[in-house]
């Protein structure tokens, strides 16, 4: 289809949306203080009061969104079939942002919609101009949209996760081990090292062990040369009245992790962020099952999605990992293993580390603290 089939959200959080919004809420029977406090996490985070009150857990967003599709008089879709998404480049795009999506249903072309509490009224007053729209429009949450994008191009998306390093820059790819070059010269190493051995083997294997010895120690020295004069840097000052702090997305992968999933839920809950500029995602394997229900029956929040890697090449935490940045709508990104029990102000922590650098620091490497209670 020649059609457009992303478009550019609109834009929230100006002061007349919020009390907007708010009044909203209020009318609906949200409690005042839910909502006072839900306005000034929107001003602090540079969200909406319809996402703090979300990631709070005072609004279920499937009721929530078919609420709203009754309010507006259109079809809610619980679900949608991946089949009959409209395929187009730039679909991928809805993985990260709310947007409209055009799907096929019964020969005809539907746009699927979330709106939002901002934009109500506005959509209410367009469709009572406009009728025929009706026909046209569905009404799905967020998270349904997202799952049905992510069915529908997985698979040439997971072909793009596992070959296009190799494709574009494979001087940076593992899957060619050695080159030419360099077998050639490990070969030569190789034969010159038996030759040697088999003409003075006492000497060779005196040689081999005092120069193995020499690595070791001298290793073992640099440790102990760093931790006896090595400087730690300052703590960083822990930012808590930033304005519009920045979206954390957390990859997590797992693969047979179903023991642990409870406890990866329950640590990343008391992150020290709002939960509003949260995208958690934990990505499982499509055949790991038990994970996946581990992880569901741990109710994680709304700011926590469950993705899905399909059975194609190498079952491997880069790829696992490499295929959710594809849905990454963070400003940084968190890596965690799946039994990890971050700190809470670790996200915190590297915040004031990146805004107190020059641009030059693109990575943080967090301590990690080694514990068995087995």
């Amino acid at each position: 289809s020649g059609r457009k089939a992303v478009a550019e959200p609109p834009s929230l959080s100006t002061p007349d949306d919020l009390q907007a919004e708010a009044a909203f809420f209020r009318a609906c029977g949200i409690g005042k203080p839910s909502v006072a406090r839900a306005i000034e996490g929107a001003r602090t985070n540079g969200s909406s009061v319809e996402s703090e009150l979300i990631a709070a857990r005072l609004i279920k967003p499937d009721i929530y969104y078919r609420w709203l599709a009754q309010y507006l008089e259109l079809p809610f879709l619980d679900r949608i079939d991946p089949r009959s998404i409209l395929a187009a480049p730039s679909i991928d795009a809805l993985l990260r942002r709310h947007g409209p999506l055009r799907i096929v249903d019964r020969e005809r072309l539907l746009t699927v919609i979330s709106p939002s509490a901002a934009t109500l009224q506005r959509e209410r007053c367009r469709l009572a101009e406009r009728p025929a729209l009706r026909s046209r429009l569905a009404v799905a949450s967020p998270a349904a949209i997202r799952a049905a994008v992510w069915s529908a191009g997985e698979a040439a998306r997971v072909r793009c996760t596992t070959s296009a390093l190799e494709e574009k820059r494979r001087e940076h790819s593992a899957r060619t081990v050695l080159t030419g070059f360099q077998g050639f010269c490990i070969g030569l190493a190789l034969c010159a090292l038996i030759a040697v051995s088999l003409a003075w083997p006492v000497e060779t294997l005196v040689g081999v062990h005092l120069k193995m010895t020499a690595f070791f120690l001298s290793a073992s020295l640099l440790r102990l040369l760093a931790a006896a004069f090595g400087k730690r840097p300052d703590p960083p000052t822990l930012p808590r009245d930033t304005k519009g702090l920045p979206v954390y997305t957390i990859l997590v992968a797992l693969k047979d992790e179903a023991e642990v999933a409870g406890q990866l839920v329950r640590a990343l809950e008391r992150i020290d962020w709002p939960k509003a500029r949260l995208d958690i995602k934990f990505i499982c394997e499509k055949s790991d099952t038990a994970t996946v229900a581990a992880l569901r029956a741990a109710n994680p929040g709304p700011q926590c999605e469950i993705i899905f890697v399909p059975d194609y090449g190498p079952r491997t935490k880069p790829k696992a990992l490499a295929y959710g940045m594809a849905g990454a709508r963070g400003d940084y990104v968190a890596l965690y293993d799946a039994e990890d029990i971050p700190a809470p102000a670790q996200l915190r922590e590297a915040f004031a580390i990146f805004s107190a650098s020059d641009g030059k620091v693109g990575c943080v490497q967090a301590p990690l603290v080694v514990s068995n209670f087995r």
